[in-house]
């Protein structure tokens, strides 16, 4: 893990998909995020963000964003469209 994800909080992660969205102009989207431990495979833990409702027109650079995004803060991203089950 790098220095952001082991100060990053699973508050400050779900800001951060927050924040994209109105900077990208996309409806706001329920958020919420975890962490997940990887120690039975040799790994550190990790943060999950999830994004739900991802409106179904939305472009697809916007997702590629969002992921970019996420990858550089250290967190991972799951993101659900309407109807689906996490």
């Amino acid at each position: 893990m790098n220095e952001t994800t082991e100060r990053l909080t699973t508050n400050e992660a779900k800001c951060i998909p927050r924040a994209a969205l109105a900077e990208l102009g996309l409806p706001q989207c329920p958020v919420t995020a975890r962490t997940v431990s990887f120690i039975d495979l040799a790994r550190d833990s990790c943060i999950v963000v999830r994004v739900h409702h991802w409106p179904a027109d939305a472009p697809g650079q916007a997702y590629q964003r969002l992921e970019e995004t996420a990858r550089q803060h250290g967190f991972l991203l799951e993101v659900y469209a309407q109807g689906d089950t996490p």
